[in-house]
């Protein structure tokens, strides 16, 4: 993770929030998904103080989708970053 500069590391944990909004605001999360929503949030080092730099309320946490193709190549780079964050394809 040493590898990403602040604004980098602050723009993944941004598509994480996203992500976790998407599966949140399904009625049932398999416990599959769960516990790899929760090791991100553990291997990025997730804390408060992210929450208010992305001026984000937990309660109202709500998926966005990229409409811009810049956008959607970013969040999807975000991804493969984040399946990748212990070495370790799943």
């Amino acid at each position: 993770m040493s590898d990403l500069t602040k604004e980098q590391l602050q723009s993944v944990k941004k598509s994480y929030l996203n992500i976790l909004a998407l599966f949140l605001g399904q009625e049932k999360i398999e416990s599959k998904y769960l516990r790899c929503l929760l090791k991100w949030g553990f291997q990025l080092h997730l804390n408060p103080e992210d929450l208010r730099l992305a001026n984000i309320d937990i309660s109202h946490l709500k998926f966005e989708r990229p409409e811009e193709k810049i956008e959607k190549l970013e969040a999807m780079y975000h991804l493969v970053y984040m399946i990748y964050l212990d070495e370790v394809v799943e």
